[in-house]
């Protein structure tokens, strides 16, 4: 992922389609603190700056409910822990926004959906590679180099909105 404005940009997002019980990762208005939403609290962590223009890898994990059950990681490192939320369900995901509007002016590449929380070294592992590193609860891998297809074979495809352009990403 790659951002190219300096206000809120919403990276990956999960939850209801109902305007707040959703989770987030992205930055706040500031482009520079990493944010997160649980549907009922935004906490942010300042040691992480993004630069624009530069390719980062995200990624988010629910693993449950209570502290320590939502995760954001940016390249790797663990930049929030939070507590996770009964109250969200993985109704929708969005890829590059969310339900409240919070859209990524920048590029999404290589996105994969679990409905297992994969630990920080897989993390760590996928960040370098293309193909999913493990295949087990996939629900979704999206390489997005020219379409939205579901490469996973569960036939996830996603629905696009705004404006699309393909474009090459940082090769991994």
């Amino acid at each position: 992922m790659s951002v190219t404005r300096s206000t809120y940009n919403g990276f990956l997002s999960i939850g209801k389609n109902d305007g707040s019980n959703f989770y987030f990762g992205g930055t706040s208005s500031d482009n520079t603190s990493q944010m997160t939403w649980n549907g009922s609290a935004q906490k942010t962590s300042g040691g992480t700056s993004l630069s624009i223009g530069t390719w980062y890898h995200a990624a988010i994990t629910v693993a449950g409910t209570g502290a320590g059950q939502f995760n954001y990681y940016i390249n790797g490192a663990n930049v929030i822990s939070d507590s996770g939320n009964a109250s969200i369900t993985a109704a929708k995901m969005w890829f590059g926004g969310d339900e409240a509007g919070d859209w990524l002016n920048g590029c999404v590449e290589n996105a994969l959906a679990y409905s297992a929380a994969l630990t920080q070294a897989e993390i760590q592992q996928q960040m370098w590679q293309r193909m999913p590193i493990r295949t087990a609860n996939l629900n979704g891998w999206y390489p997005l180099l020219s379409d939205s297809k579901d490469y996973s074979g569960n036939g996830y495809d996603l629905t696009e909105g705004g404006t699309i352009t393909w474009e090459a990403g940082p090769g991994v």
